[in-house]
């Protein structure tokens, strides 16, 4: 799991003339797909703002390339994406970065079907075990910042800051941040009951490479 405060970013079509998302209340929200990042966050900047969650309406853009088309062509107003894959787009003036609202949750983590767990539990236990491992040295791999800042098309102060606030872990979810989901998604009437953490989580035995 990677322990990070998510800071997505809400983008507007560049060339529009709002500076501040209260001026956006009627504009449509770009979603990679329902029940994604962007799907559920547009729910809370929804409430963060007053705005009435019966009134929310959606574009389904699939990537980040189908929200620029989609933002671009007046197709979508809004777009809630991670703010450093967006700065690009952001720098060429492609989207408007009016602010940035946290998730409730890691960025990341591992999930698995039930069907999957009961056939594939040895192959999820090493991939795990892959994955922990070289995580664990992630931040530490030479000149790694500007490996991620070339593949990505980043700038090298960016991947840095968001390496010193990336934290990989190996944890399992944490009572508390479940207790922050489902408050904040009972709110907004995402969810309609509180989700225990023990129906969320599943302990693959450790392979031999992990102990």
């Amino acid at each position: 799991m990677w322990h990070l405060l998510y800071y997505g970013g809400v983008h507007a079509p560049g060339t529009i003339e709002a500076e501040k998302t209260q001026q956006l209340e009627d504009g449509k929200f770009a979603i990679s797909r329902y029940g994604s990042g962007s799907h559920l966050m547009s729910y809370l900047l929804a409430k963060r703002h007053g705005w009435d969650i019966e009134d929310l309406s959606f574009e389904l853009v699939n990537t980040l390339d189908g929200a620029v088309d989609a933002l671009s062509q007046n197709k979508a107003q809004l777009f809630l994406w991670e703010r450093y894959m967006t700065q690009p787009i952001v720098d060429q003036g492609i989207f408007k970065r009016l602010e940035t609202i946290a998730t409730p949750w890691p960025s990341f983590v591992i999930a698995a079907t039930q069907d999957c767990i009961s056939e594939k539990e040895e192959a999820l236990g090493k991939m795990l075990a892959i994955i922990n491992r070289y995580t664990a040295d992630f931040k530490q791999i030479p000149s790694i910042d500007r490996t991620i800042a070339s593949h990505y098309d980043l700038q090298v102060g960016d991947v840095q800051q968001w390496l010193l606030r990336t934290e990989f872990s190996d944890d399992q979810l944490w009572n508390s941040t479940v207790d922050k989901i489902n408050k904040e998604f009972s709110a907004v009437g995402i969810i309609d009951r509180k989700v225990a953490l023990d129906e969320l989580i599943y302990d693959i035995p450790k392979t031999d490479e992990e102990e």
